[in-house]
Parts: C-alpha cells; structure tokens; sequence
C-alpha cells in the first residue's frame, strides 16, 4: 500500500512517530540531528535497556540491586520505590542478559520479587537525549565566551563534537541540482497522474473535442434526393381542393374533397382562398385552380404580344407556407384530375420532384458554418490547458510547500525550470495527439 508513496508527518509524540514512521528524523535548533529507522535510532542513539521489577513490601531494594550488578556492574538506578523498582543497562550488556533473567526466574520469590520485565529504549528517551547533547553544546558555546585561549582547546578536547546519526542512504545522499531537478520532476509527474481533472483538462477533453470536431467535417450538404408523389393523398388527412370556371362533374374526377367555386377568375379565386384561409375545416388545403381564366392570356413570346381573346389560360394556386412539396403537388392534382376527367377515373398519376442543387453561395454559407464549428470545438479545450499548469503553481504557494521546499535548499532556478520542462513536455503530448487526429481525417491544413 505505501509502495511508490511517502506521508510526512511532524510530532512531538514519539510514540506516533514509532508507531507511523518508517524513517525517523529528529531536528533540534533548527537542524537534522538523526534520520533512519526506529530500531536503528534505537540502536545508534538509544541509552540503554530498563529492567522495571515489582517487588512485595518485604523485599530488600538493595539486596537485589546488588545482585543485579553481579552482571551488569554500570547499570543506573532509575527510580527506587515502595514495591517498584527501575534500572537502566547500557546496550554493551545484551550478552548477559539471558543469565540475569533466568537468576531473577529462579530467585525472584526469595528475593521477595513479584514481576519483572525488560523494555528497550524507547524514541522518547533518544528524542529527549539528543536535545539534552544539543543544550549541553549551546551552554559549552556560551561559556567559551569568558575562557581563553588555553582554556578553549581545553573545552574542545573534552567536549568533541558530537557527530551526527543517518543511515546510509540519508548520509551518503548529496543535494544537487540536478537531483532536485530529477526529484521535482518526478514528484510533478505523480502529482498529474493522480490528479483525474488534470488527465481530463490536459489529455481527454482536447482529443474528444478536436475528434468531434473533425466528425463535423464529414458531413456532407449535397443536393437533396428526388421526391415521389401521387395524386391520392400525398400528406396524411383528406385535401381540400377548391377549383373555379370548370367543366362540369370535374370535381367528380379528383381524388381529394372538391370544393367548387362560384368565379370565373383567378382573381376571385385568390381572393376567395384568402378570406377563408382559417374556415375551411381539418382538411388540408394545398392547392387549387381556375380551369380557365379569359383575362389572363398568354404572351406570344417572339412579339409579347397577346394571344387571341379566344385563348385562355389554366391559373394553379398552391400553398408553400406550410407544404414543402405544395407546387409540384398542386400541378399534379390538376394534371392528375384533367387526365381522369379526360379518360377514366381509375388512372392514378405519380410525379418525382428535383429539388433544384445548391448553388455556390449556399455551398460557402455550409461550409462557413461548419468551419466556425470546427473553430470553436478545437479551441476551446485548449483554452483549459494552461489551467492546469498554473494550477500546481498556485497550491503549492497556497500550502506553503514552496517555502519549506526553498527553507530545506531548495534551489528556485531549478524549482521553476523543472515546472517549466514538465508543462512544455505535457503540451507536446497534447499536440502530437491533436496533430494525429487531423491527420487521421486528412485535414492538412491544421497539420
């Protein structure tokens, strides 16, 4: 669980920091004093063992003292009370440790001896004793002030300096720059990956942006397909056709409900089909026609004059508002309706409809569309990357991480050229796998 991770914590409750810590480090005055494990701070800085013996009222505190001493001659005397009893062995006296316990195991009860137990040194006692040694130096400091110059060499040779206690990897470890460069790196590209908004901004949102984006790119406005119709009912729901100046039983050939109408121009048809625009019911109402209107002739096309009276024309009316297909629909049911008339009324009469192609302003009205499209699905993701950038940037001041990082030697040139290197490597990423989906859709333009 805690393989390729590391929690600091700061106490002062050394039971905590045995308890948590795989490596220990102690500080006194502002400085590292130790730093390894807590069997090996134990070991390296520890004062020894304490034997704690519970003992009955009768029993001599001093008889077993010296008993003691017949195997541990510098033991310490901890603390001597009524039915405890506490003593210190040095580290150097683990030999004889076997042969003190089992002299206690076999003459505990003439000894008056209810218990007894052995405890190693514990890292309270190292904390303590390190800034016990660090106050012993500063009052040795102090007073080297008022001794001379004999006198100092004196106190120097007595009181040598103490060295520091790390484990290998702590002692031989040497603070470069490109060390911290190699650490800071790393630790920026753990921070990523663990942060998923930073994987979404960065990575994921401009690949499915810029992907979505290029599937607009292959839609297609071509010219839309033909059309078929038949003259029997086209919209769903019966039509109403309303006609004017027709032969007689010419409403009897129409597939649809024939309205007739008392006109005989198209004028009056025109006005009639406005004024009942909202009163001719559920039908629908796509068409009509005048089957001849005298006032509206012809034009001889080579005089534009014209033609003779006698001549008169066929006006279709249809109703493009609302029905896409009402022009070509309105000349088939006139057709279809002058055929059957004419012929049988069984005759069915179908039409195809060409929508016209699109011309070229269209095209370019497409394709401008389409391209502010693509435009704003490519940019706006990136507009989200440099966020996450300055995004560390900011925590770590907020956390205060940077100043203890600086506090602890942290060099400020490489602190922000390994931030600078890492953000420039994670925009390549992001724009190799931008540049390969515009190449995957061919789009050259953006490559």
């Amino acid at each position: 669980m805690t393989k390729g991770r590391t929690i600091v914590l700061t106490t002062h409750f050394m039971d905590e920091a045995d308890l948590l810590g795989h490596t220990i480090g102690i500080m006194a005055k502002g400085r590292m004093k130790c730093a390894g494990s807590s069997l090996f701070l134990k070991n390296r800085l520890g004062v020894g063992y304490t034997l704690s013996v519970a003992t009955t009222g009768a029993a001599q505190n001093g008889a077993i003292i010296n008993a003691m001493r017949e195997y541990v001659p510098h033991l310490e005397i901890l603390s001597d009370g009524a039915g405890e009893l506490s003593l210190r062995l040095p580290m150097n006296a683990v030999p004889v440790f076997p042969q003190l316990l089992a002299h206690l195991e076999d003459h505990g009860r003439d000894m008056q001896i209810r218990g007894h137990g052995i405890s190693v040194t514990t890292l309270e006692e190292v904390f303590l004793k390190i800034g016990h040694d660090d106050d012993e130096d500063q009052v040795i400091a102090e007073d080297d002030n008022n001794t001379d110059e004999r006198e100092m060499a004196t106190v120097a040779m007595d009181h040598a300096p103490r060295k520091l206690v790390f484990t290998d990897e702590v002692a031989h470890a040497t603070p470069t720059a490109l060390g911290q460069y190699k650490t800071l790196f790393a630790k920026r590209f753990h921070y990523a990956k663990r942060d998923t908004r930073t994987i979404v901004m960065q990575v994921v949102l401009p690949v499915v942006c810029i992907t979505f984006a290029m599937l607009l790119t292959l839609i297609e406005f071509t010219n839309q397909p033909p059309v078929a119709f038949d003259d029997h009912g086209a919209y769903d729901g019966p039509m109403n056709i309303p006609y004017a100046n027709c032969p007689t039983n010419w409403g009897a050939s129409m597939p649809n409900t024939p309205v007739m109408v008392n006109a005989t121009r198209a004028e009056q048809l025109s006005t009639y089909l406005i004024d009942t625009q909202k009163s001719h019911g559920v039908d629908h109402r796509l068409s009509a026609h005048v089957c001849a209107d005298a006032t509206m002739r012809p034009v001889n096309p080579a005089t534009g004059t014209p033609l003779a009276p006698a001549s008169t024309s066929v006006v279709v009316f249809s109703n493009n508002s609302r029905y896409p297909h009402a022009g070509p629909l309105a000349l088939l049911d006139f057709q279809g309706t002058w055929t059957r008339f004419h012929s049988s009324n069984s005759v069915r009469v179908s039409f195809s409809s060409h929508p016209l192609p699109l011309s070229d302003y269209e095209k370019a009205f497409m394709d401008a569309i389409v391209t502010v499209f693509v435009a704003i699905f490519v940019l706006i993701p990136f507009t989200f990357i440099p966020s996450t950038f300055v995004s560390f940037i900011v925590k770590e001041r907020e956390t205060h991480a940077l100043q203890l990082q600086q506090a602890s030697g942290l060099r400020y040139v490489v602190y922000w050229c390994s931030n600078f290197s890492f953000d420039i490597i994670s925009f390549v990423i992001t724009a190799l796998l931008s540049i390969m989906i515009f190449a995957i859709f061919g789009r050259d333009e953006y490559v």
